[in-house]
């Protein structure tokens, strides 16, 4: 039902079925979240190595971020003590390795694979605006959205992660309309901007379009598999839930 419990005609197939749905669900999309951590911790590294290439540590100095704007003072502040803390604490194999070779020097395209998606979008929500705008390009979107998807995103990753319900999880914030208007999604389709449909937004937007391709095959088969029998909810209310259109396929096929 839409407050998440089900209904006192729910039988336990159909549970069984919603189950499998949600996990080959919540499979797919950490999936191809990863790809994308992989993809902007790659960049974020590269572009902030290269702005400054004169320390190994030159990510642990607040003035290498948009310290200037007040109102970040405190989260670079925190910021700062975290990769501190992840460079210093005790780390895993591979850092440790790194570190004991090359005399206790962790650059930040080693460290930064120890970073949780969180701290990522952190940290890219404070680099200065040349960064921000070199990183943006290479996914063709501008600063200010790529922050809103990091930071989207990053609730639906720790629901994966965390294995709890995905299929009607919706997050408090909103993706900006804009991602949705460059897509020629028609505006009645484009409210609310919270939930997994918004999720594969991001992904038409983020992903490289082999991949997106791939995503968008795997998830047809996902859903056009899905059945809940005789339930008195089907699966046309369940994709509402999830904050899918009628004919969704479509809006991707332009």
């Amino acid at each position: 039902s839409d407050d998440g419990n089900y209904l006192p005609t729910a039988t336990f197939d159909h549970i069984v079925a919603l189950y499998d749905f949600d996990v080959q669900l919540s499979d797919l999309f950490i999936k191809y979240i990863l790809i994308f951590e992989r993809e902007i911790k790659s960049h974020i590294s590269y572009y902030f190595s290269n702005e400054y290439p004169n320390s190994y540590h030159d990510y642990t100095n607040v003035n290498n971020y948009n310290y200037a704007d007040e109102n970040n003072r405190i989260g670079i502040l925190e910021l700062v003590s975290i990769l501190n803390s992840l460079r210093l604490g005790k780390k895993p194999e591979y850092i440790s390795h790194y570190h004991k070779k090359h005399k206790g020097e962790i650059p930040l395209w080693v460290l930064i694979k120890n970073m949780s998606f969180g701290q990522i979008s952190k940290m890219y929500a404070f680099l200065t605006q040349k960064l921000q705008d070199q990183i943006a390009n290479e996914f063709e979107v501008s600063n200010k959205e790529l922050c809103c998807i990091l930071s989207f995103m990053t609730y639906f990753r720790n629901v994966c992660a965390h294995n709890e319900r995905l299929y009607n999880f919706h997050t408090r914030e909103e993706l900006p309309e804009t991602l949705y208007t460059s897509l020629e999604i028609p505006n009645n389709l484009t409210e609310p901007r919270n939930n997994l449909f918004s999720v594969v937004v991001c992904f038409y937007h983020i992903l490289s379009e082999t991949n997106f391709g791939v995503f968008l095959a795997e998830l047809t088969d996902i859903i056009d598999a899905f059945s809940l029998g005789d339930c008195e909810v089907n699966k046309e209310q369940i994709l509402k839930t999830m904050g899918f259109p009628n004919e969704w396929e479509s809006l991707f096929s332009q």
